[in-house]
């Protein structure tokens, strides 16, 4: 009897198998053609890609932290504004030329801020001056910190200490 009841339960799962296994394949192939699904041999590994900024949020955001950092009055903001443009579209086209070599467009960097830095200190009371030279001065140690891992160490509470490596 056991064996009469498990041959029909096997039978049905064979029916509907074979009436179901083309229907889903025929579904799978409708939704989608093979040109609009790659192949998994197509699909590039992600890759660590470089955030990029709009030029004109960049613009927008230096002269909301240079106004605020410096209370800019509506005068200087006016004067400073085709400051910013030309420094990020010198950037940006720095940037997108790909005939530089590093060495380079690290030196074309560099001029392009040395020229931002000097026309902006045109624009710029001694006060706001010596204030931005501050907040700069800062930048770079936090950037010299993070480099040498120090912020990191400065991080860790007082009373966690490094736990030395066993060296064998």
């Amino acid at each position: 009897m056991f064996y009469i009841s498990g041959m029909k339960t096997l039978l049905y799962s064979v029916i509907l198998f074979a009436v179901c296994a083309p229907w889903c394949i025929a579904s799978a192939q409708s939704n989608g053609s093979s040109a609009e699904q790659p192949a998994p041999a197509q699909v590039a590994p992600p890759s660590k890609t470089k955030r990029t900024l709009d030029p004109e949020s960049i613009k927008r955001a230096k002269l909301t932290r240079l106004r605020k950092d410096l209370a800019l009055t509506d005068d200087q903001v006016t004067k400073v504004k085709p400051i910013i443009d030309v420094y990020v579209n010198d950037m940006a086209a720095i940037k997108s030329d790909a005939s530089l070599d590093s060495r380079t467009r690290r030196h074309k960097f560099a001029e392009a801020r040395q020229k931002y830095e000097s026309a902006l200190d045109g624009v710029l009371d001694p006060e706001q001056r010596q204030k931005l030279a501050s907040l700069r001065e800062e930048r770079r140690a936090r950037l010299r910190a993070a480099r040498s891992g120090k912020a990191s160490a400065e991080l860790e509470p007082a009373g966690s200490a490094a736990v030395p490596a066993i060296v064998q």
